[in-house]
């Protein structure tokens, strides 16, 4: 009897697996087909590459190695990036003070990925405090330059930090492309007025697209399975896309107590000086 009720309890552990891959399968299934320009890329949403390369950091590295044994800093570790390499982050709080740059390219058979050890979980934040006991500015935990393309961000936690614009992942200007950014957490990230009374501004998430053409705007983002919880945002939004942006796919995302706006496609903004380019278009919200 015993034997049975084991048996019994693997079998409905295994269907459960198959009806979840297949939901989720299902999910980008429904995604409209003139909203897609490369499925390909869309497939790679519930995949993880093979990487040949990998590398390690933890919140106490040092030196250049980045190996499971000797973990290098986060920066150097994302310095190290090529297309096919993996950097697993050991889990522990990473201050990264106004934030960190990331100007990468993979390839569409060489995915970048930047993600978690297995079992542990990396908690992206900042500690940024003006010497005069002063709010500070502005930080971007994570800041895509122009250009990165072929990046998956999963499995981090960004969490606990406070500016007068204060971001998790930003893409700014364009030329950004082919990124997944999936199972990742976005917690009390608190936009704080300061004395002068200006604007205040926090975003999980934000993608503005500067670019003048076609060619330059920030294109096939995914954006999935994501939860963006307790955030103070002041005037803006959890997920927020801006201006030149196309192919953009918000799904499955978890948003809860956060002070405004969840997610937002803005355009006619000026963000973009090109009037017909100034909108995202052919983009998806769905299931969150």
């Amino acid at each position: 009897m015993k034997v049975k009720k084991i048996f019994i309890l693997f079998f409905q552990i295994i269907l459960f697996f198959f009806q979840n891959i297949k939901t989720q399968a299902s999910t980008l299934d429904k995604i409209p087909s003139k909203y897609i320009s490369d499925k390909n890329f869309i497939s790679m949403t519930l995949q993880t590459p093979t990487q040949n390369t990998k590398l390690f950091a933890s919140p106490k590295g040092h030196g250049n190695t980045c190996t499971l044994t000797n973990p290098c800093t986060l920066s150097k570790g994302i310095s190290r990036l090529k297309a096919g390499y993996t950097l697993y982050l050991h889990g522990g709080e990473y201050n990264v003070g106004n934030g960190i740059t990331i100007e990468k390219k993979g390839k569409p058979n060489g995915y970048i990925i930047i993600s978690s050890v297995q079992g542990q979980r990396a908690i992206i934040t900042s500690a940024c405090n003006k010497n005069n006991g002063k709010i500070c500015d502005e930080i971007t935990l994570f800041n895509f330059e122009v250009d990165s393309s072929y990046i998956i961000i999963e499995n981090l936690t960004f969490k606990n930090a406070r500016a007068r614009i204060i971001q998790g992942i930003v893409f700014y200007g364009g030329g950004q492309h082919h990124i997944i950014i999936r199972n990742n957490d976005f917690n009390s990230l608190k936009a704080i007025q300061n004395e002068d009374k200006e604007d205040y501004e926090a975003n999980g998430i934000l993608l503005v697209g500067e670019g003048k053409n076609s060619t330059g705007s920030i294109k096939n983002i995914i954006i999935y399975k994501n939860k963006l919880l307790n955030n103070v945002l002041g005037y803006s939004e959890a997920i927020s896309i801006l201006g030149n942006c196309e192919n953009i796919y918000v799904l499955n995302n978890t948003l809860k107590s956060n002070t405004n706006i969840g997610i937002d496609f803005n355009g006619n903004t000026n963000d973009c000086k090109t009037e017909n380019l100034d909108q995202p278009r052919n983009s998806v919200a769905m299931y969150n």
